[in-house]
């Protein structure tokens, strides 16, 4: 581990929630270096991969593509994906923390595009830079979800600086959750006073961000500069679980609950979008009808 040179305050901490794959976690750890390879050296920028006792350990990994600026801890035993989350925010040790996909890939733009946003807004709870798909290859791609993103994602994001709070943005994410969760850059403060809650399963992001629009948080966005690469892939914890079926009832469930919590608000509009829960329809259609296709072709 090479030695930080307390030369800038830490601001950010990158948090590596990681779990096997490790062809993939030395691609993102290699590409986070290239990406803030001067903020890790002056300690602008902390860096901990949190492995949930993979069967293989990660530490070689690690070692030989963090370079000597991202620390490692194992987990003693399996926790599982949101109670490794919060087992990352308990090791947070910066005002500010993104949880890296541990196949995920940052670029350069990443951190001055965060910076620019919390100058002009630095009270807001999360922000959200442009993110652009790659496949399992890390090759440009296109897919029904990232279509489904972009169609509810502000318009006007794509064009400037976007802040949005309260029932507005209770509304878009009634919608669907047209973020990022990897790519977002959170207050450390909020997530410790409320953490994700594991009974969400893998929608405790989606649920998460519901409970900062509630809070009166903002969220800001900023889609005109691509500063993160999101790895969709048929190894990926979201895909498997939306193979087996799990994700679209946990999607569903959580949409009923924002429709109730929305009601409570006084938030007709949100309360009505969340219960026709339209894009968890949609891709829940798109997945039973490709099943049957597939099923059909064998």
């Amino acid at each position: 581990m090479n030695l930080v040179r307390e030369v800038r305050p830490t601001r950010l901490h990158v948090l590596i929630p990681a779990y096997r794959n490790p062809d993939l976690l030395a691609e993102t750890l290699e590409a986070l270096v290239r990406a803030m390879g001067s903020e890790l050296r002056e300690g602008e920028v902390l860096a901990t991969c949190v492995d949930d006792a993979s069967p293989e350990p990660l530490d070689v990994v690690v070692r030989a593509s963090g370079g000597g600026w991202v620390e490692y801890v194992r987990n003693e035993v399996n926790l599982g994906i949101i109670p490794n989350f919060n087992r990352c925010i308990s090791l947070a040790r910066a005002p500010l923390v993104m949880f890296l996909g541990a196949d995920d890939l940052v670029l350069p733009p990443y951190w001055p595009a965060v910076q620019a946003m919390i100058e002009r807004y630095p009270d807001a709870a999360i922000y959200a830079p442009g993110v652009a798909e790659v496949d399992a290859r890390g090759r440009r791609s296109t897919s029904l979800s990232s279509v489904i993103k972009g169609a509810i994602s502000p318009f006007l994001a794509r064009f400037r600086m976007l802040e949005l709070s309260g029932s507005g943005l209770a509304l878009r994410l009634a919608a669907g959750d047209f973020l990022y969760f990897p790519a977002l850059c959170w207050k450390t403060e909020g997530l410790r006073r409320r953490p994700f809650d594991p009974a969400w399963s893998d929608a405790a992001d989606w649920h998460r961000l519901y409970l900062c629009a509630l809070e009166g948080g903002q969220v800001v966005v900023d889609n005109r500069t691509q500063a993160f690469l999101y790895r969709r892939h048929a190894r990926s914890a979201s895909e498997v679980s939306a193979g087996r079926g799990v994700r679209f009832g946990n999607e569903r469930a959580l949409s009923l609950s924002m429709g109730r919590l929305s009601k409570e608000k006084g938030w007709w509009m949100a309360a009505a979008m969340a219960w026709l829960h339209p894009t968890v329809r949609l891709n829940a259609w798109v997945r039973q009808l490709a099943d049957g296709i597939f099923r059909t072709g064998r």
